[in-house]
């Protein structure tokens, strides 16, 4: 049986660990959302009236010292902030620790449909490519030491900028 010193000292031991070992996953954690993701290319597959069929490469920078999956990834598309589409993206992904991956998403819209959310007016300065903006929202679904969680992503870039990438 412990003395009562004895517990004292076990129960400080234990509370330590548990704090260190919560601090140091707390900065893994911090540092996995230092990530930095960017659009590497962006290569259109079909554009006709009725299908824009795009490939997008996206570069994941994880800064952590930890290997992940992502087991999905939703986005949602806005141009000059008119939602265009939805994209899921549901093919796991290995993220490896302190390195560069890409994540490729298949994007597909109707050009109509997308038309007809503009204006006659901005019509007209959408074929203006370099003041087209381009927004990506979105949230990958991460699965780390057996527990989800949601990264948040948010993109922003120009069509002309996004050409220019190729």
């Amino acid at each position: 049986m412990l003395s009562n010193t004895a517990k004292k000292y076990l129960i400080a031991g234990v509370i330590a660990t548990i704090t260190i070992t919560g601090a140091l996953a707390y900065l893994q954690y911090k540092k996995l959302m230092n990530y930095i993701i960017k659009v590497k290319t962006a290569v259109v597959k079909t554009i006709t009236a009725n299908l824009l069929d795009l490939d997008l490469t996206l570069d994941f920078e994880n800064k952590s010292n930890i290997s992940f999956e992502i087991k999905s990834q939703e986005y949602e598309v806005y141009i000059d902030n008119k939602f265009i589409t939805k994209i899921n993206n549901i093919k796991p992904v290995f993220i490896k620790a302190k390195s560069n991956s890409d994540i490729f998403v298949n994007i597909k819209a109707n050009p109509t449909k997308v038309g007809s959310k503009f204006k006659l007016e901005d019509l007209g300065k959408l074929l203006d490519l370099q003041n087209v903006k381009l927004k990506i929202i979105g949230k990958m679904k991460v699965k780390l030491y057996g527990i989800s969680v949601n990264i948040p992503f948010n993109y922003e870039t120009t069509i002309k900028e996004l050409r220019e990438k190729k």
